[in-house]
């Protein structure tokens, strides 16, 4: 069932119950846009043509599946992996909405009254990444969205809490193996 003006009404969980093998849904949605927590009886392929995308499950992003599926893809790691633990829920929450937010483990652990060997244990235990992975995962996130919305390198790294934007582009290029600014010519 191709997209066309007249299913734009529709909700998308509508193309879940069709009977062809395969069906198609082009969608626009606002910056901030979320379809909450949800899942699907079928399989789904989710991407986006423009901007970033984030895509949650419990156990972090569906790369190894994308792998395996389409061998030729090129693959970097961006997952963010959420916690199941509240202390480090209210961490993650807080560090998502205010990636800039320096806080230090030292200065979590007399937050939430506990060790900080405590939250270095927990966060390898429940996501797989140290705490300073975490952030740093989060930051990158953040900042492929402001790029993809033509927001200035510079902009982007101070507002992410860098020092300088050469610190963010060094930190950039480590991860992408392209600078801040050529990320996005790279994909088209």
């Amino acid at each position: 069932m191709p997209f066309s003006a007249s299913h734009q009404c529709l909700h998308y969980t509508q193309f879940d119950r069709s009977d062809m093998p395969v069906t198609a849904l082009a969608k626009d949605y606002p910056h901030g846009h979320t379809t909450g927590r949800h899942s699907h009886p079928h399989a789904q392929l989710i991407y986006a043509v423009r901007g970033v995308m984030l895509v949650g499950t419990d156990q972090g992003h569906l790369m190894q599946l994308l792998l395996d599926e389409i061998k030729d893809v090129q693959p970097f790691s961006l997952q963010l992996p959420n916690p199941q633990d509240t202390r480090l829920v209210h961490i993650t929450q807080t560090l998502s909405q205010n990636p800039e937010d320096d806080t230090t483990v030292e200065q979590w652990a007399v937050r939430l009254r506990i060790t900080p060997k405590t939250i270095h244990r927990l966060f390898v235990k429940e996501t797989g990444m140290t705490f300073g992975q975490w952030r740093q995962q989060a930051r990158l996130l953040t900042a492929l969205e402001r790029l993809a919305q033509g927001e200035k390198v510079l902009s982007v790294a101070l507002g992410l809490g860098y020092n300088s934007p050469s610190a963010f582009a060094t930190m950039f290029k480590r991860q992408f193996d392209v600078p801040p600014s050529r990320f996005f010519d790279q994909l088209s």
